[in-house]
């Protein structure tokens, strides 16, 4: 049987390291700014551009300087926790278990699932990071799971 996930591509890898879903922080502010100027009649196309390019250089800088410095000081190690897909009602669900945290922070390793309406899960996969998964089939709601790798196949 093939194998459900495929490994990314070269471009794919750049774009997961760069965390597209935090270019929204980083457009922001230079949205606002740019109605601001454009408010009081000093818009200037290129100083948009220029800010636009430079926000988001910056926040994908900051990003590869985060993952380089968790790998560094041990936080993204084999014993990260990895994604895990749920699937009730049809729908599949991906979420992650992310350890690491910033200075003087914690990080909740709990993952939580909503289910809407739907009473059971009806499967819960888990990719480990050594490579390991486990599978749980029916998972009835309302419940806390404590799963580990060592019963994992």
């Amino acid at each position: 049987m093939p194998d459900p996930s495929p490994t990314p591509s070269g471009i794919r890898i750049w774009l997961m390291a760069a965390r597209v879903r935090t270019l929204p922080a980083a457009v922001a502010p230079v949205l606002v700014g740019t109605a601001l100027a454009g408010f009081v009649h000093v818009f200037h196309p290129l100083r948009f551009i220029a800010a636009l390019v430079g926000a988001i250089f910056i926040q994908v800088g900051t990003n590869l300087s985060n993952d380089y410095s968790d790998a560094r000081r041990g936080a993204d190690t084999e014993d990260r926790l990895g994604p895990v897909r749920v699937t009730a009602g049809g729908v599949t669900q991906y979420r992650e278990i992310n350890p690491s945290g910033s200075y003087l922070s914690t990080s909740d390793m709990r993952l939580y699932i909503g289910l809407g309406k739907e009473t059971v899960a009806q499967r819960l996969e888990i990719e480990w990071p050594r490579g390991k998964k486990q599978v749980l089939e029916n998972v009835p709601a309302g419940q806390v799971l404590t799963l580990d790798e060592a019963n994992a196949r």
